[in-house]
């Protein structure tokens, strides 16, 4: 019998996401061009969200859910 952790996709995800946008926060208060801060914020979020769905990956691994 498995150990079902239901939304842990969600929840890693949604966590990665809320961690890009805490980080890219960063680049808004830098003097840099708009085009510039809008390429690093998104850049941001996109690879903190990878990070999120690589860990539900590892952590659905683990826990026995596959």
């Amino acid at each position: 019998q498995t150990k079902r952790i239901p939304y842990i996709d969600l929840g890693c995800i949604v966590g990665g996401v809320g961690c890009g946008l805490l980080f890219s926060s960063i680049f808004s208060v830098m003097n840099l061009d708009e085009n510039t801060t809008d390429l690093l914020v998104w850049g941001t979020i996109l690879i903190f969200g990878a990070l999120g769905m690589i860990l539900a990956y590892i952590l659905r691994r683990k826990f026995g859910d596959h």
